[in-house]
Parts: C-alpha cells; structure tokens; sequence
C-alpha cells in the first residue's frame, strides 16, 4: 500500500506518538456556582480587567465564504481526472514498479 518501508515505519511512529502523547488521566473535579451575585467581581482583591470583545463583520464572514468556494471550485476543475478516480474508489500506481520483468 505504502510507496516504500520507510514511509510506512515513519508514519507508524508519528501514529503512535500522538496516540502515546495526547492520552490524559481522568480526574474527578466539582464543579459549584460563583460565590457572588454579580459576574466577573472581584471575590478576594483580584485585579479584574474586562475583555475587549470583537466581531468580524457579516460581510467579511461572506467575503470569506465566498472566496474558499471560488477556490473549491479551482481545485476541482484543476485536478478533475484525480477526483473521478477518487470518486470511482480507483488509486493510481506507478506503471514502471508493477510491469512484469520477462
């Protein structure tokens, strides 16, 4: 399947690497109200500091939008013989490693 062992031992370590390195233990926590009526006070002479909240425009949402179908739309009429394969569930291999030595 793979074009060459050491790809394949390659990937086989990044797989395993993530999957040793990204487990976490369970821990039991309790989760319980604020103890004060009002959101974001200063319980024991905290400095509070409000957060500066920005939107994106909605124009900019549909600029952006528009622009990744445009560019959707490039790459599949770019590369169109590679997804009929795809869709088709064919994989195209190298025709000088497979042909027959006589």
């Amino acid at each position: 399947m793979f074009t060459s062992t050491k790809l394949e031992k390659k990937l086989i370590f990044c797989l395993l690497f993530f999957l040793l390195t990204t487990t976490a233990q369970a821990t039991e926590y309790i989760v319980s109200p604020a103890p004060g009526d009002q959101a974001g006070a200063s319980i024991n002479g905290e400095k509070v500091v409000e957060l500066e909240v920005t939107q994106i425009p909605y124009w900019q949402f549909l600029l952006w939008l528009a622009a990744m179908h445009i560019l959707s739309i490039i790459d599949v009429i770019l590369y169109f013989t590679k997804l009929i394969f795809v869709v088709l569930g064919f994989k195209i291999v190298d025709k000088k490693k497979y042909t027959r030595k006589s």
